[in-house]
């Protein structure tokens, strides 16, 4: 019994050697403290478990750093490019300028002017990155009626955002506010891109009207005192003003607190579409005239005296309040379905116009122009989907053209339009960059807008002296807005370069810290290995000596 239990003591030694020995060879060869339970603290592995999330949300992060800055060098790309195309529009227009040439002489020079624009305006709304404008903040809002949901996208039908509320006829903001909210009345984005307004009841079936304002980044609606009707009208224009057509009377409302003040404008046609740019109200006035207002000079100009004109062989509705209709921002151009699927179009500078028919099966909806006044967006009913026409007027034979465009966004039996808006400017170009190393920390950038409306320029020219001599200050002003926008890209970059360099020293601290922690002391545990190794062998020996010595003492025995 005694050569028994010695035996089973040799070979407890044995295998307790053995065990140690290929723990710590798997340490050695993963380089991993804690390759095996309880090897190390356990308050050790908590921390290195901690560090290695760290690492890991910090290259995430990283990655979101770099794409940021990926974006804002495209930016500056096509900010340069603009620069370089208004400073030849500049050149274009010192060139008219010169006294020595006459208007028909300056009619080629224009031309390259205007094409010049166009590319503002295609840079502007094609140069995309990570499916964003870069320069451009086109907003196109649809309220979709499946799912009371409101959807905003790029012109292009990029980007697709969605409030994340539930729009229905009886729905409550977070402080329990009535939002009242009907795609039926008109709504419109804010210039910043983070509030929505609209025309909303002030409680559930009252019949009373108020302007509100939603807040893209909390949901809480804010309500104004003044009242309205459910026909009104609204619009933003360039300086982030807004107005009201109501009874006949245009009104500006501080978009604070949603008061009211009236304008001079007091003839305007009710339930007309109108148009603010550059300080100039573009309405139908109860004569159905196509009238200009000038709000700094106080004077009015008639665009088109009698917009009863017939275009195309049609019936005339421009101004016919509940049609639906639409003025472009500058008010050059209107345009309405001015039969079942048949769209006219007008340019109130030359008095000439021309239809497109998209056919008399589809109904058109929730006509409105782009605020660069190339594309005609509607929303066709028949097939779901919204889509856009453009149009433009020749020089010099005054022809107006209008042609087909595409399909921006597709609706489906889970997702149907019922209205659109593109006035403000799109709440997506407000881009987020993640900057924290182990915590949520945003930095917001509000993309340039570089449009030409933004601009400045939509009715720039350089065909008369005159329009030469605004030309050039126009453009000069191009040229401010634009450098503004490049010096809070340069500035964004160099941040998002400085949060990098940090970043990437945050990375390796970590990971210094971690590897102090998890990885194995080789030189410490090789010295640890080959001990054990000489402690294996021994056991091995005094096994191999134990069973020779048993099978001795059955040799004498037999």
């Amino acid at each position: 019994m005694v050569a028994l239990s010695r035996i089973f003591n040799i070979h407890t030694d044995y295998t307790v050697s053995k065990n140690r020995m290929e723990d710590s060879m798997a340490r050695i060869s993963s380089s991993d403290r804690f390759i095996t339970p309880g090897n190390g603290l356990g308050g050790n592995l908590a921390f290195s478990e901690k560090l290695r999330y760290r690492i890991q949300t910090g290259e995430q992060s990283r990655n979101s750093i770099q794409n940021g800055i990926t974006y804002i060098d495209q930016a500056d790309f096509s900010a340069d490019t603009v620069t370089s195309i208004l400073q030849r529009m500049s050149e274009l227009a010192a060139v008219s300028l010169n006294p020595t040439i006459v208007d028909a002489e300056r009619a080629p020079i224009d031309v390259e002017y205007q094409a010049l624009k166009d590319e503002v305006s295609r840079i502007s709304r094609d140069n995309l990155i990570f499916d964003k404008q870069t320069v451009g903040r086109d907003a196109l809002l649809s309220f979709d009626s499946v799912n009371n949901r409101l959807h905003f996208y790029q012109a292009n039908g990029g980007d697709e955002g969605v409030i994340k509320k539930d729009f229905d006829i009886d729905e409550l903001d977070p402080d329990q506010n009535y939002i009242g909210f009907d795609s039926s009345r008109d709504y419109t984005m804010s210039r910043d891109g983070r509030s929505l307004f609209y025309i909303g009841e002030t409680t559930q079936g009252s019949g009373a009207f108020v302007a509100k304002k939603y807040n893209m980044d909390t949901g809480v609606v804010q309500a104004g005192t003044d009242a309205f009707t459910a026909t009104d009208k609204m619009f933003v224009d360039e300086e982030a003003n807004l107005y009201i057509n109501s009874g006949n009377t245009v009104y500006d409302l501080d978009t604070s607190s949603l008061a009211r003040t009236a304008t001079a404008v007091v003839d305007i046609a009710t339930d007309t579409q109108f148009s603010v740019y550059k300080g100039i109200i573009n309405y139908f006035d109860t004569a159905d005239q196509l009238v200009q207002y000038d709000i700094n000079a106080a004077t009015s100009t008639t665009l088109i005296a009698d917009t009863t004109t017939v275009v195309g062989g049609q019936p005339a509705v421009f101004a016919t309040g509940g049609v639906d209709h639409a003025i472009s921002s500058s008010g050059r151009y209107i345009a309405d379905e001015v039969a079942p699927g048949t769209i006219r179009l007008m340019d109130s500078d030359t008095d000439t116009g021309t239809v497109i028919n998209i056919g008399a099966a589809n109904t058109v909806d929730g006509l409105h122009f782009n605020e660069d006044e190339d594309r005609l967006y509607y929303v066709n009913q028949a097939s779901n989907e919204i889509s856009y026409v453009t149009f433009d007027t020749e020089r010099g034979t005054n022809t107006v053209t209008m042609s087909l465009g595409s399909t921006v966004v597709q609706g489906t039996t889970q997702l149907r339009f019922d209205s659109i808006d593109l006035g403000g400017t799109n709440f997506n170009s407000i881009v987020p960059f993640g900057l924290a190393e182990d915590t949520t920390t945003i930095l917001e950038y509000e993309s340039a807008d570089l449009r030409l409306y933004n601009l400045g320029l939509l009715e720039s020219s350089v065909e008369t002296a005159a329009n030469a001599d605004q030309a050039l200050v126009d453009v000069a002003d191009a040229l401010n807005t634009v450098n503004f926008e490049r010096a809070k890209l340069g500035a964004t970059g160099r941040r998002l370069r400085h949060v990098l360099d940090s970043h990437m020293n945050y990375l390796a601290d970590m990971r210094d810290a971690e590897s102090h922690v998890r990885d194995v002391d080789i030189a410490k545990e090789s010295g640890t290995l080959a001990q054990l190794q000489v402690r294996n062998q021994a056991a091995i020996a005094m096994v191999t000596q134990f069973n020779a010595s048993k099978e001795a003492v059955l040799r004498l025995l037999n």
